[in-house]
């Protein structure tokens, strides 16, 4: 991923996501857990050799934005979106 991601310019937005399943445990929540998500695909691709000062945002949004609205609980909603925004 990280070469496709560099054979572009711009800059990247990423995005973490989850299902409307309540997830808990003392460290973690949907909030926490997207946003962990999103972090984990940070790392992943500034180790794969992405510049940092490309990346500008990191979020989670749990389970607020659902590719699949009709099935809140469906697998497509826990996800990870990698945004670029390449100008123009």
């Amino acid at each position: 991923i990280g070469r496709i991601v560099n054979s572009q310019k711009g800059t990247i937005s990423i995005n973490g996501h989850t299902d409307s399943r309540p997830f808990r445990s003392d460290t973690y929540d949907n909030w926490r857990l997207s946003t962990a998500r999103a972090h984990s695909a940070y790392y992943m691709l500034v180790r794969g050799g992405v510049d940092e000062r490309r990346i500008t945002e990191v979020a989670g949004f749990a389970d607020r934005q659902p590719k699949d609205a009709a099935d809140p609980l469906a697998a497509a909603n826990r996800r990870i979106e990698i945004l670029m925004a390449t100008g123009g």
